[in-house]
């Protein structure tokens, strides 16, 4: 268990994830974060944090329900970095634990353009948050031009690590 880092308020797109899906028990699919309509245009945090938006206009941010994570995007052109989709499920005073984890995908080229859909499968509760891992690159892929202020991106500067 972790505690998260202070909010980075600066009105950032979070341009972290999108097309990540959870199939509810009812099997619909539900969409969580960003549709990574905005083009990746710096990075936050450098390589080795975790980051989750915090909170964003009309963006589902946390699990509806119970069901399974079958798929997850990332939109980045910074070429060689490395990113693991991770499930962060709060403990209560801005605490969270890391129970479940996506398998590493490098970004192959400097294009600006959405990678994935990937692959997974990652059970989720019900208020069971997304976040993006940075394993290696210049850090988390952001738009900050075009956030509406009411967008936040948080962090966890000590990621949960496997030892």
């Amino acid at each position: 268990m972790r505690r998260a880092g202070p909010i980075a308020s600066l009105g950032l797109a979070a341009v972290l994830i999108a097309g990540l899906t959870s199939a509810t028990c009812a099997s619909a699919a539900t969409t969580l974060g960003s549709t990574l309509g905005d083009g990746y245009e710096a990075t936050f945090g450098g390589p080795a944090i975790t980051v989750y938006q915090e909170a964003g206009d009309g963006e589902s941010l946390s699990a509806p329900s119970g069901g399974a994570i079958t798929a997850w995007s990332v939109r980045s052109g910074d070429v060689n970095a490395k990113y693991e989709l991770r499930v962060l499920r709060p403990t209560g005073g801005g605490q969270f634990t890391a129970v479940g984890t996506s398998s590493p995908q490098t970004v192959p080229d400097a294009e600006d353009k959405v990678r994935g859909p990937f692959a997974v499968s990652l059970p989720v509760k019900a208020g069971d948050r997304i976040a993006l891992d940075v394993i290696s690159g210049l850090g988390a892929p952001i738009n900050n031009t075009l956030a509406p202020i009411e967008d936040e991106l948080n962090y966890i500067g000590d990621p949960f690590r496997r030892r």
